[in-house]
């Protein structure tokens, strides 16, 4: 396996919008002012498109041709090419990156394309029992799965308040294939072998109870636990069981709500 590393070469990019002149006219300023800025600074999430055994982004060709793409780093493995490479542009002589794109070619034929805010190769996500907080790297060609096949993690982040990784899983033997595309919402996913059989299980923590009578930093996040099982991970009941608390714990952990600060405040 060959690993390449190369920094932005200096290219400013350009960025402008045209005010609608007629926006002032039907809204209050304040109202105007809010909506125009919600237009410039939207941006839309990248979708993925499997064609014919490719799969790339909807970006499309103009779009591409207007970037200024440089290279940033390249791994190879077997005929596979892993290259990410970034859009940068200048600010108050900063060199800034915008986004990055991954694109994944073997022999030279393109066979994924992704872009999204920040993009990482080999994610320090393998992690052990008893040592979750010393992740190791995913190191391409690494068998993640467990079936004895090379495997790929590539890990994307869209940037923003609360959001969001993604995480596209590769067969990358003999065969290329993309196993899935998982989404850890606000928090990196962990891959763990908790079975002691061949492979990792990953693990990530369900939002879904996010501002539940509480803040977000306080907000419950149960743990879920994926799988691989007959060519894809799926939700592992047996794996996110757990003993059921004792009615004396139980009765403990009142206790300690009742007598809180927060509890007593009536927050």
């Amino acid at each position: 396996m060959k690993v390449f590393h190369g920094n932005p070469a200096s290219q400013p990019g350009s960025v402008g919008y045209s005010s609608p002149t007629s926006l002032g006219k039907m809204l209050p300023e304040w109202l105007a002012a809010t909506v125009l800025a919600f237009f410039i600074c939207w941006v839309p999430t990248n979708s993925t498109t499997a064609i014919a055994g490719t799969i790339s982004t909807a970006d499309s060709t103009s779009n591409k041709e207007a970037k200024n793409w440089i290279e940033n780093r390249r791994i190879e493995f077997q005929g596979y090419e892993f290259r990410v490479e970034q859009d940068t542009f200048k600010y108050n002589e900063r060199e800034i990156v915008s986004e990055e794109r991954l694109r994944l070619t073997r022999n030279g034929v393109e066979l994924f394309a992704v872009t999204d805010y920040r993009i990482l190769l080999e994610p320090r996500v393998l992690a052990t029992i008893g040592q979750r907080e010393n992740e190791s790297p995913a190191t391409v060609g690494t068998d993640i799965t467990g079936d004895g096949r090379p495997n790929a993690i590539i890990e994307a982040y869209s940037g923003g308040a609360h959001c969001c990784y993604t995480y596209y899983i590769f067969d990358i033997g003999g065969t290329f294939r993309l196993v899935g595309k998982y989404y850890g919402d606000d928090f990196p996913v962990r891959f763990v072998n908790l079975d002691e059989k061949p492979g990792f299980e990953f693990e990530f923590w369900d939002n879904n109870f996010a501002y539940w009578k509480t803040g977000f930093a306080s907000s419950p996040a149960p743990r879920v636990v994926f799988k691989y099982h007959g060519g894809s991970y799926n939700p592992d009941m047996a794996l996110m069981t757990a003993p059921s608390l004792s009615d004396e714990v139980i009765r403990q952990m009142a206790r300690e709500v009742s007598q809180s600060e927060v509890w007593s405040r009536g927050i």
